[in-house]
């Protein structure tokens, strides 16, 4: 009986298990996995200046909704995301995509200046354009209505450095851009209309919005845009020759 028993121990001991184990590497290859884009993942800040102060949020969400659409509609590419702040006299806009889709999108605000004698915006400014992101930090894009009250509005901007402006804005850009991933949800409304309210001290004051639009050291999207289609090896004028010199035989 107990030679049976034994036996019997000794079998179970060496039966495959039917099922697959995966262990913590082949759990994190498979999460990465799910995490690959078709596309490069790009971020793009600018900002700019409403034409009018008369334009309402309106023109702008529902601009910005067409363009998005017809722009997929297009091109291969990632989907947008992103978020639109709209103040009273500027605008501060944070976009993710594949480069070609925020290459329309540069596109169409120098195209914008030409086809309209009043566009919506105007001064537009190229911050930075991040490549290669490894993730979204927004779900799907939005915008937000910014009405800070007035002694918020204004702040003063003396000595301080260009870079330094820049490097704080982006800063709380970024800030407020990891707390949108932390709180919105894809097909939510994201957190709050009131970004006042729910986080003022992330945004931007308008003064220093303002500050970035009339900079000039900063590219608006046409230099921008030059930049990028410039060829990378460039021949020197002396370099084309005709007819190509060659040997003379006697």
């Amino acid at each position: 009986m107990s030679g049976k028993r034994q036996m019997s121990t000794e079998n179970r001991g060496t039966v495959t298990p039917s099922f697959k184990r995966f262990n913590l590497l082949s759990a994190l290859e498979e999460r990465r996995r799910g995490q690959q884009h078709r596309f490069i993942l790009h971020r793009l800040f600018y900002v700019a200046d409403k034409s009018e102060a008369r334009i309402d949020y309106r023109d702008l969400s529902g601009y910005h909704d067409r363009l998005f659409h017809n722009i997929v509609k297009t091109h291969l590419g990632e989907a947008i995301s992103g978020l639109l702040l709209i103040y009273p006299m500027t605008i501060v806009h944070i976009l993710e995509s594949s480069i070609d889709v925020l290459y329309c999108v540069l596109q169409d605000l120098v195209e914008m200046q030409k086809r309209n004698s009043m566009p919506l915006l105007k001064n537009a400014k190229i911050l930075i354009m991040s490549h290669n992101i490894p993730v979204r930090l927004f779900p799907q894009w939005y915008f937000r209505i910014i009405s800070l009250p007035v002694r918020y509005m204004e702040e003063s901007l003396e000595g301080q450095s260009m870079e330094s402006v820049v490097m704080d804005s982006l800063t709380q850009l970024l800030k407020l851009s990891v707390f949108f991933s932390k709180t919105a949800r894809i097909g939510s409304k994201g957190p709050g209309e009131n970004l006042h309210d729910v986080a003022p001290q992330l945004l931007l004051r308008e003064a220093t919005v303002s500050y970035l639009c009339a900079s000039k050291e900063w590219l608006t999207p046409d230099q921008f845009l030059a930049q990028y289609n410039k060829p990378v090896q460039i021949s020197a004028a002396s370099d084309d020759v005709w007819p190509i010199p060659g040997h003379v035989y006697l």
